[in-house]
C-alpha cells in the first residue's frame, strides 16, 4: 500500500483568553513571513460561541492556516496538488511559536493536539482484509465506504495523560473520483483537565514528542495496515 503524507494539524486550547484589539493582533501576526496571505476577520457578535475562529492566517499558497478562536488556536500544514506534505518538525515548532509569541503575553492552555493524516493508494476491500489480518472479505464481495477508529490511552516523555486515536474512513482521489483511496487520521492529544497550564514551552514539547509517536510505523501498532 503506498501511503501520502497528507497534512499536519496542531490545536491548542487557551485558557481566558480574549482579543483585544485586533488590528494590532493582525499587525503582529503580519511580521510572521510564512503566514503572507491576506487575513480573514470574522466579524461576531460577543455572543458567538467561542471556539469559533475570529481570525484566519494563511500562506499565499494555501499550505498553512491558522485559525484564531477564543477557545482554540488550529494550525494546519498541508501539502499542494496531493503531493506530500514536506513541512519539517522544526518548522511546525516555530510557526507555532511565533503565533502564541504574538497573543497576550502569558497565555496558557489546557489541552493539546497533534493530527497528521495520511492518504493510502489502496481498495476499500484490500484494507479491510489488512485491518483485520484475515480474509475477512472474499474476491466477491465489495465495500461501497467504511468508517473506524480506534482509542488506546497512552503516554508521552512529556505528559502522560494522553489519548491516541487513530480514524480510517473510505474516500475517492481528488483527481481522480473513480480511485479508491482510504483517509488515515492519527490524533494524538492531551486529556482534557481544565486545571492544566502548559505554557509555551510545554506546549512546544507536546508536539514535538507527539510527532515521534505519529509515524506509519506507531500508528501501525494500533491498526495493521501493511
Amino acid at each position: 500500500m503506498k501511503y501520502t503524507l497528507d497534512a499536519y494539524h496542531a490545536a491548542l486550547f487557551p485558557n481566558d483568553f480574549y482579543i483585544s484589539n485586533v488590528s494590532v493582533l493582525i499587525a503582529s501576526l503580519s511580521k510572521i513571513k510564512e503566514f503572507d496571505g491576506d487575513p480573514l476577520v470574522l466579524p461576531l457578535p460577543s455572543s458567538a460561541p467561542r471556539e469559533l475562529p475570529r481570525l484566519t492566517i494563511r500562506s499565499k499558497d494555501g499550505t498553512r492556516t491558522c485559525q484564531i478562536g477564543l477557545d482554540k488556536l488550529y494550525f494546519t500544514w498541508s501539502s499542494v496538488d496531493g503531493k506530500e506534505c514536506t513541512v519539517s518538525i522544526d518548522d511546525i515548532s516555530n510557526h507555532v511559536r511565533r503565533v502564541v509569541e504574538s497573543l497576550r503575553k502569558g497565555v496558557t492552555f489546557n489541552r493539546v493536539g497533534f493530527i497528521t493524516d495520511y492518504v493510502v493508494d489502496a481498495t476499500y476491500h484490500d484494507v479491510m482484509n489488512s485491518i483485520f489480518n484475515s480474509k475477512l472479505l472474499d474476491a466477491s464481495e465489495s465495500v461501497t465506504d467504511f468508517t473506524m477508529s480506534v482509542t488506546r490511552q497512552m503516554s508521552l516523555q512529556s505528559y502522560n495523560y494522553c489519548n491516541r486515536v487513530v480514524a480510517l474512513r473510505s474516500g475517492t482521489r481528488l483527481d481522480n473520483p473513480g480511485t479508491e483511496v482510504v483517509a488515515v487520521r492519527h490524533d494524538l492529544n492531551t486529556q482534557p483537565n481544565a486545571q492544566n497550564a502548559f505554557d509555551l514551552a510545554k506546549v512546544i514539547d507536546i508536539i514535538r514528542d507527539a510527532n515521534e509517536k505519529s509515524s506509519l510505523a506507531e500508528i501501525q501498532t494500533v491498526v495493521c495496515l501493511e
